[in-house]
Formats: C-alpha cells, sequence, structure tokens
C-alpha cells in the first residue's frame, strides 16, 4: 500500500486525516523493475523500480511531483562536483544507528562525494556495491547519514528554486551491530542512468485518467493563511486548511488580526482552476497621528490621506502650526511607517523667532513662552541636558515697524527679557556685540548695501522687487562671476550614473508628454523640484495626474528607445511650500515635494541623493568661492 501526503509515519494517524490519500498493492496498476537488478547476486546494481497506480492522486499543497531533468541540463553535476553540491533526503528511517524509527517525517542535507573520494574511504566489503549506477553521498564521522527505513526515498538537487530528483536511496553501511553505520557514505542509485530506456518508457504508456485530470483542473488549492491573518470558506461548516482542493466557485474571506490591516481583496473566487485575485497580506498599523494646536499631520497611502491606523509603507507629513517651528522637521518633514513602528521619533514644535508675534507683528503674551540656555537636545525635558537651565519671559520687545508678511519681515527682530537670569557656565555664556561700531565701518556697511541693491536690481532679473530687500537686510553670493563654474548652458555632456538622482518630470496631453522639469530623488518615492514646476503663475498646485515621472532618464524624449533601464511613475501626492504664490510673492518658497505611485528599483542609474540633515555641511556653503 502506499500514501501520498503523509507527515506521521503510522498508516491510520488521524491527524493525517483529509491530508494523505491512499492506494493498496491490489489496486497498484504494475510494479516496473529493470531486468538488469538482481538484488545482492548483482551487488544490488539497477537498484531502482516504478510503481504505477490505478488512483490519480489529487495535487495539493502537500501532494505535488518532483521534476526530473530529461534535457540532461544538470547530469554534468554528477562527475563535476563542487563544495555547494548538496542533495534533500527525506524519510522515516531510524533516527539512531539501531532502533527508533522517526514518528514524523524528517529532512536530511547531504554533500555528494567524488567517485575517487569515495572508493578511498568506502569499507573494503562495500567496495563491490558501488557500480557504476551509483554515487555517493554524506559525511565522515559525523554521525549523520541514511538508515533503515530511508530506502527508496529520493535524493534531489536543487536548481532554480526547483527540486530535481538525482538518486534514490540504495544502499547504507552497516555498523559492527547490524544497524547501520552513520559514520559512512550511503550509496544511491542515480535517475539518470535510467532516464530514457526505462523511466521514460514508462511515462509515456502509463498516463493518468484525463477525466480525472479534466476534473481536477477546475480545482483551486487552498491557499496559507496570510501571516497576522486567516481566511474563512464562505458558505462551508468544514474546518478546511492551506492545501486542500475545493471546487470551482468557492470563495475564501480573508481578515487580519487585531492592530493588523489587509492590504488586498477582502474576497477571492475560485475560477476555473486559479483563484481570480491574489492573496493579501496583513500589513502592522503604526499608532494613529492626531493634529494639534502645534502640529498637523498629512498621511499620504493609496487610498486616503488620515493618519487614522497607518499601514506599513505609510508617508506622513508633518508641518508645526503657524508660529511654531521644528529645525530638524524644517529639513525632513517626512517619516514612514515601518513594520508597525514610525521611522523617526514625533518632534515637537516650538515657537520660533518670528513667532513671537502673530501674522500681523502683534505679540503674543510673554506667560506663553520658556527658554532654555545651555541645551543639547530637542525635548524639553530631557534628562541627558543635565547642566540646562530654564525661564519664564518677563517680556518680549519688537520694533514699532514690524508687520510681519505684511511689510516682507522688515526689522525681523525681537528681544525677550528672562524673569531667572541664567548662570554663566561653560555650556551658557554671552555673545559679543559690537557696542562701538569697531567692526561696522571695516564691514563697510553702505557700500555693500549699494553694490548688493545694484546687483539685484540690474543683473539678476530688470523685473527684481526691490521691496523685499528691505533695508536692514544684507545679501551674499556670486552674480556672473568667473569664479562660478557654468550653468547647463554651453555645459557639459554627462556619462549614465554620472547623476542616478536626477529625475525628469514631464507634463502630459492628449498627443505628447513634454519634458517641463528636473528633480532630484531623495528616497525610493520622493522628488525634490521646483514649486513653479507644478503651479500655476499664481501659486496654484496643478492635477497630479498631470505628471509623470521618470528615473534612470538619459535621453530628453519620453520614449526613447536607449533608455532601456529607465523607471516611470505616476504621482499621489504634490506638496507646495506653504508661502509660495508664484510671481505674486516673486517666487518666495519655489519648492516642492513630489511622492510617487510607485518605489523606484535601486540601480546604478537610479540613487537617491544625500541630505544633510544634520547640517554638518551647511557653514560651508556660504565660505567664498564654494560651488556646486
Amino acid at each position: 500500500m502506499v500514501a501520498v501526503g503523509k507527515y506521521y509515519r503510522s498508516y491510520d494517524d488521524s491527524r493525517d486525516v483529509n491530508k494523505a490519500e491512499f492506494s493498496s498493492v491490489p489496486n497498484l496498476q504494475e510494479i516496473f523493475i529493470p531486468r538488469q537488478y538482481k538484488g545482492p547476486n548483482q551487488n544490488y546494481f539497477a537498484d531502482i523500480a516504478i510503481l504505477v497506480t490505478t488512483k490519480t492522486f489529487t495535487i495539493s499543497q502537500r501532494v505535488q511531483p518532483v521534476c526530473v531533468d530529461w534535457g540532461l541540463n544538470y547530469a554534468s553535476e554528477l562527475s563535476n562536483l563542487s563544495s555547494s553540491s548538496y542533495g534533500h533526503v527525506t524519510g522515516w528511517g531510524f533516527t539512531s544507528e539501531d532502533a527508533n524509527p522517526s514518528e514524523e517525517l524528517r529532512e536530511l542535507r547531504l554533500p555528494l562525494v567524488t567517485r575517487e573520494q569515495c572508493s578511498l574511504n568506502l569499507p573494503e566489503d562495500y567496495e563491490v556495491y558501488f557500480t557504476y549506477d551509483k554515487f555517493c553521498a554524506g559525511y565522515l564521522n559525523k554521525s549523520v547519514g541514511i538508515c533503515k527505513g530511508d530506502a527508496g526515498s529520493g535524493l534531489m538537487l536543487k536548481h532554480n528554486d526547483r527540486y530535481y530528483i538525482t538518486g534514490i536511496v540504495s544502499i547504507g553501511v552497516r555498523s559492527s551491530t547490524g544497524g547501520c553505520d552513520s559514520q559512512q557514505y550511503g550509496l544511491y542509485t542515480s535517475v539518470y542512468k535510467y532516464l530514457e530506456e526505462f523511466i521514460l518508457d514508462k511515462i509515456s504508456r502509463f498516463k493518468p485518467d484525463n477525466t480525472k485530470i479534466d476534473q481536477l483542473n477546475e480545482n483551486c488549492i487552498l491557499p496559507k493563511h496570510p501571516e497576522n491573518g486567516q481566511w474563512s470558506v464562505i458558505n462551508s461548516t468544514l474546518l478546511q486548511e492551506p492545501g486542500e482542493s475545493v471546487t470551482s466557485g468557492t470563495a475564501i474571506n480573508l481578515t487580519c488580526d487585531e492592530s493588523y490591516t489587509l492590504d488586498g481583496p477582502t474576497f477571492i473566487q475560485c475560477k476555473t482552476g486559479k483563484w481570480d485575485d491574489t492573496i493579501g497580506i496583513c500589513l502592522t498599523m503604526c499608532p494613529t497621528l492626531i493634529s494639534t494646536s502645534f502640529i498637523t499631520f498629512t498621511c499620504i497611502n493609496n487610498n486616503n490621506n488620515n493618519c487614522i491606523n497607518p499601514t506599513h509603507g505609510t508617508i506622513a507629513t508633518l508641518k508645526c502650526a503657524p508660529f511654531y517651528e521644528n529645525l530638524d522637521l524644517d529639513r525632513n518633514p517626512f517619516i514612514t511607517c515601518q513594520n508597525g513602528r514610525w521611522s523617526s521619533q514625533i518632534p515637537t514644535c516650538v515657537p520660533g523667532a518670528q513667532c513671537v508675534c502673530n501674522t500681523y507683528g502683534e505679540k503674543f503674551p510673554a506667560i506663553n513662552f520658556k527658554v532654555a540656555a545651555g541645551k543639547s537636545l530637542e525635548n524639553f525635558e530631557d534628562s541627558r541636558d543635565s547642566e540646562a537651565q530654564y525661564s519664564d519671559l518677563e517680556d518680549i520687545f519688537v520694533p514699532r515697524e514690524y508687520r510681519g508678511y505684511t511689510r516682507r519681515y522688515r526689522a525681523d527682530i525681537a528681544i525677550l527679557i528672562t524673569k531667572t537670569p541664567f548662570t554663566i557656565t561653560e555650556k551658557v555664556q554671552l555673545a559679543c556685540l559690537d557696542w562701538n561700531n569697531k567692526y561696522f565701518n571695516e564691514f563697510n556697511y553702505l557700500e555693500v548695501k549699494g553694490y548688493c541693491y545694484h546687483q539685484l536690481s540690474t543683473k539678476t532679473d530688470p523685473n527684481f522687487d526691490t521691496s523685499y530687500y528691505t533695508y536692514d537686510k544684507l545679501c551674499s553670493g556670486y552674480i556672473n562671476s568667473d569664479k562660478a563654474t557654468t550653468l547647463i548652458v554651453h555645459g557639459n555632456n554627462v556619462t549614465r550614473s554620472d547623476y542616478p538622482w536626477q529625475v525628469a518630470i514631464y507634463r502630459t496631453n492628449a498627443t505628447k508628454k513634454e519634458l517641463i522639469c528636473g528633480g532630484t530623488l531623495i528616497n525610493q518615492r520622493i522628488i525634490l523640484t521646483a514649486a513653479h514646476c507644478v503651479t500655476d503663475d499664481e501659486g496654484n498646485k496643478l492635477s497630479k495626474e498631470l505628471f509623470i515621472v521618470a528615473a534612470g532618464k538619459y535621453y530628453r524624449d519620453f520614449d526613447h528607445p536607449a533608455d532601456k533601464g529607465a523607471q516611470f511613475s505616476t504621482l499621489i501626492d504634490v506638496s507646495v511650500a506653504s508661502q509660495y504664490q508664484g510671481y505674486l510673492q516673486n517666487y518666495l518658497g519655489d519648492i516642492a515635494v513630489l511622492i510617487t505611485e510607485n518605489s523606484f528599483i535601486l540601480s546604478k542609474t537610479v540613487e537617491p541623493i544625500c541630505i544633510d540633515w544634520n547640517d554638518k555641511y551647511e557653514t560651508q556653503f556660504f565660505k567664498p568661492e564654494t560651488s556646486g
């Protein structure tokens, strides 16, 4: 009697019910052995057999045929063994040399051994069994090997994620007590020696019942339960498990455990041998983010923008409320939900330099604020700031002419008076002020102001609104300097992969896709670009459906045939700096963040740019002769 889909050794083990299938020996249609096989009289040469059942077994997760290398694509491996040549054997054989058959199916991973090494180490009285149709596998002196009860099992080699039957367990060396010697190699009949004249001949003569196969082809195999979730068969009172076969028309309902959410369809149905959709996965949810009067959260997922029960991969955009700020948040306003946790701690927004006043320059009450000196860490009460000193404010002084944005932030300075004097320490020191204007004259303030005004008004842009350049501001930088490198105009061609973070931004219309701007990839889904690329002249955002972005591009044309490694994506979100109003505000805040629908695959020509989140190199940008 033979059984397939068995896990437990006992024939009628209740744990194998509805999973194993049986075919009794009287119902075997044929048993074939090679004509050369004569048992010990021929030293177990041709020790291989074929059993043909009258029953067609149902293919399931636990019952599947092994691959056979009919094309002899891997046959040479047996004669050219390497250190990575390993085979897998399964069985219920003895777990010790003389007794204790395994009650559960066990697996053994064994190295294949060259004929020379095997001949050299086999016991002398076993050399006669090492016939030309055998090969050798196993370990020496490691107490690991095949034993009684494993004979007839297949030895499989893995090629390209598929298992191919390569040998049949034939002979193991016996110990002095009559049991198996686990210190010795085992001998296996090579399947390759019998493929054409023996196995292929029987395969061609005996085929499964086509009627049964057609019926089985209409069935589906119940899939594995999703991790952290489960499915149930609709309108069924039976307890069914993965790997079982169900008829066409069967539907299953998928649910996830608490604190997980399903990414995929809730229902899938078996239709003519295939499920009509892919089973989803249960994703861990991150803590819900709720906006406050100090900070707002916007979550970007393919389905919604709220931050309630966000799933893995959700990108949250954080923004301090008006008159509050966080320097780290200004540098990187994004956090990502990763396996149930946000990628970084939720920051705290605190009043900023301009935030002691409202939009129109009117002061907030001093009681709203607290100041700290000698701090190194962001959190207000971080225990590691043992030398920090704190104080409430007694008063706030703002210049009378300060009116916030209505006057282009002219006179943007304030004085805060603390209630408690700070103690001068190593970490709390006073800054020096040039009360006597000793260095003011060296600076030549008026000359610098006049030169800067002239350059901005005449050489930068004839239409430049000089009202932004109020009398109390300074400027810096080069205009038309020979110390600066050339622009793209008259620039140099680059080679592929020189700038793998460069992104092409195309605007679509009815007839074509037009390249309108460039962008910079800062991670696999986030692109920085200019706000005017994705807005109208007054700073109103255009529909994200108008744009397609491409990474890994070299040629300008959207569908250039030579751009074989280019990757494309539509957008799911476009964010523009809040102060950007196009030409109405002289292009102040001309920056935008694009979120792609697809994650770009990193390669030699697609890589994100580095960002100096910690301002390590910020001061270098303002040194003379710095260029980029």
